[in-house]
């Protein structure tokens, strides 16, 4: 008995997708687009819980430091740049 291959399977044996020759290049861009994905997703989770600092001045022009603490939900306002500084290492050092 003669068995008979067509010629579409052959053609797909012979294939570099089918034979491997492509399919670790498409592993590899898979990988690299997912690792992309995931590096985004972790910096935006990060960026959403950085404390948040700025001046502002108050009616008279007196200069105030302001801090936002998304973690948290607290927010502060200090009258100069050493309290800030201080308030931030005390958070820093509690968590």
């Amino acid at each position: 008995m003669k068995i008979i291959h067509s010629s579409l399977q052959q053609n797909q044996a012979n294939s570099p997708l089918i034979s491997g020759l492509y399919l670790p290049a498409i592993k590899s861009k898979f990988a690299t687009f997912i690792n992309k994905i995931c590096e985004g997703f972790v910096t935006l989770i990060n960026h959403a819980s950085e404390l948040k600092v700025w001046q502002s001045r108050d009616r008279k022009g007196h200069t105030c430091w302001n801090a936002y603490d998304p973690t948290t939900g607290k927010s502060i306002s200090l009258d100069s740049e050493a309290e800030m500084r201080m308030w931030i290492e005390e958070r820093y050092y509690q968590q």
